[in-house]
């Protein structure tokens, strides 16, 4: 979302590994480059809570789905 706490917006999308996500072996997604994993901040659960990026630990802040 546009405007939203924690994302910003690329001009253009590269295709270089800096831009790409990708799923792990324990279904996590993270950053092609660095390894990182996008999380919510503190765990929260309310719309337009801020989204941070760390090593991958296993917690439940990092399990995203598709609707």
């Amino acid at each position: 979302m546009a405007g939203s706490p924690g994302l910003a917006a690329s001009a253009s999308y590269t295709g270089e590994g800096t831009q790409r996500w990708l799923p792990n072996s324990s279904g996590r997604i993270v950053k092609e480059a660095s390894g990182r994993c996008p999380a919510v901040g503190g765990q929260a659960t309310a719309d337009g809570s801020g989204v941070i990026l760390h090593s991958p630990n296993g917690g439940a802040d990092e399990a995203w789905n598709s609707r």
